[in-house]
């Protein structure tokens, strides 16, 4: 295939050889081929998956997260939210979405996936760490056309609501309209908060809850990969270890959440991070990703198929396809979400009718 420049078409059916990632797939036939030739270069394989939280404002997502986490260590490396890439305290908003990164061991009970994808890996037995890069999406309104922005195939789906809300049933159809209008069969986990809150009658709540899960069921399990349900209560800590195995199992069950990359993919994602630290805004353009690809023994072909990984896995954000965009290279993607939310807050009124004029982003960005 490698030596074949006229290929239009291949068939990995009934073939040995390890079909590429879904997102190698998309690139076409030339990101195919390059992604087979960087494979001679060495490989590993990486477990990375995105978890989002999503719901309307002050549900207790963030609060969810937290307790969430408790179990899970933070990644050093490539730590978004605590990355001095953005200080919030130069901007008039620092709302809109966190993100934050953490690294967790699969159980035995979670690593079912193990044997299916190892099986033929002389290491098999040995353990597989799993990076979980963790979006906490702000739920007021003005947020959510940004938000679409950022939601991808290659993640899990929190949708929170509070269960001693009024009218929670059409705040979580909607926001599982807006993850499928983006992503084909997405992994969904719908978790109801405030589950120890003295207006709620249990039963009652467990009923209610029954009958919104039967609704979404009719309506979108065919539409899904897997749609689970958990209540939880963050003052008790009551649901939130089986809330904590379910997102596990949701996440071992992805078929995206191992890929194999060549070695050289790393090594470029290490020198754009290190680029990024030398900017004071983490933008670059297309020729100097290219430049910088050269480092690692890339060719220009090489360069944008590990770039599809990277943006893929919330390393960076390029969308190299989008003509409008194909420019523009955004090295850490918690700085977009802080720049886009101190334009679309409820903290200013800038934007009138649609508009933000030039001479108004002074006023913005303000120290």
């Amino acid at each position: 295939m490698v030596g074949m420049p006229n290929l239009t078409k291949f068939s990995f059916a009934s073939n040995p050889v390890e079909s590429p990632a879904k997102s190698v797939l998309d690139l076409g036939i030339d990101g195919i081929r390059s992604w087979f030739l960087d494979q001679r270069k060495g490989t590993l394989d990486t477990y990375k998956m995105k978890l989002m939280v999503v719901g309307k404002e002050n549900v207790g997502k963030t609060t969810l997260i937290q307790h969430l986490s408790r179990k899970w260590d933070r990644e050093s490396s490539g730590d978004h939210k605590q990355s001095h890439f953005f200080d919030s305290t130069k901007y008039l908003s620092t709302d809109g979405i966190d993100i934050d990164s953490f690294i967790f061991e699969p159980t035995m009970e979670d690593k079912g996936y193990t044997a299916r994808r190892r099986k033929d890996k002389e290491d098999k037995d040995k353990s597989e760490t799993i990076s979980l890069s963790v979006w906490d999406f702000g739920g007021q309104e003005v947020y959510q056309t940004t938000h679409q922005f950022f939601l991808s195939s290659r993640a899990i789906y929190l949708i929170v609501f509070n269960l001693a809300a009024q009218e929670t049933e059409p705040h979580v159809e909607l926001w599982i309209q807006n993850i499928l209008a983006r992503v084909k069969k997405p992994h969904i986990i719908v978790c109801g908060t405030h589950y120890e809150d003295s207006c709620i009658e249990k039963e009652k709540a467990l009923e209610q809850a029954a009958k919104l899960q039967a609704k979404i069921h009719r309506f979108f399990s065919s539409s899904v990969a897997s749609i689970e349900w958990a209540l939880v209560s963050t003052c008790t800590g009551e649901g939130i270890s089986f809330l904590r195995t379910l997102v596990h199992k949701t996440v071992c069950r992805e078929p995206q959440v191992r890929e194999t990359i060549s070695c050289t993919y790393k090594l470029l994602e290490g020198i754009l991070r290190g680029r990024a630290a030398e900017l004071d805004a983490p933008v670059i353009t297309r020729a100097e990703l290219l430049s910088l690809g050269k480092f690692v023994g890339h060719s220009d072909e090489e360069t944008l198929t590990c770039c599809q990984y990277l943006h893929n896995t919330a390393s960076i954000v390029y969308f190299q396809n989008d003509k409008a965009l194909s420019d523009i290279v955004i090295l850490n993607p918690a700085w977009l979400t802080q720049m886009m939310a101190t334009l679309f807050t409820t903290k200013h009124r800038w934007i009138s009718n649609g508009i933000l004029r030039n001479t108004a982003l002074a006023q913005v960005w303000k120290k």
